[in-house]
């Protein structure tokens, strides 16, 4: 895989984990894809890495906005840098939440992504918490209901 390729792929694997997160609430009602509805402004960082060499080859950080349709589709428009060169673009996907509240997310691009954790409050998620890994890169970050 070339460096460009794997650098390109980190922020997709990072900001799809956002898609998923709601964390398991004690009681709380089973979770669906209608919990996780409307726009979402969030904020993650990372680095890229060669899957052979624990080397950082890109230091990357996104924000933007996620909208979620509460029937498992999304749209992202976000700003995105990686090593100082400013990028905006968008991407669409589809997104499932499990009933603990775990959840997976495809964006166009073919890139399948894991839930990590976040917050729900009665049945709706208001707060995201995520981590996204990819062929040994990682990124962190958060997304709040606007």
């Amino acid at each position: 895989m070339n460096k460009r390729l794997l650098i390109a792929r980190v922020p997709l694997a990072a900001l799809g984990a956002i898609f998923l997160l709601s964390a398991a609430v004690a009681g709380a009602a089973p979770c669906t894809v209608a919990d996780i509805k409307g726009r979402y402004g969030f904020s993650f960082q990372g680095t890229g890495h060669s899957p052979l060499s624990p080397t950082v080859l890109a230091y990357t950080a996104f924000s933007g906005s996620i909208r979620f349709d509460g029937t498992g589709n999304l749209s992202v428009k976000r700003t995105t840098s990686v090593n100082g060169a400013i990028t905006t673009d968008s991407v669409t996907g589809t997104y499932t939440v499990n009933p603990n509240c775990t959840g997976s997310a495809t964006l166009n691009d073919g890139i399948t992504l894991d839930a990590v954790a976040g917050k729900r409050v009665g049945n709706k998620v208001q707060e995201l918490l995520f981590i996204g890994t990819n062929n040994g890169s990682v990124a962190t970050g958060f997304a709040k209901k606007q």
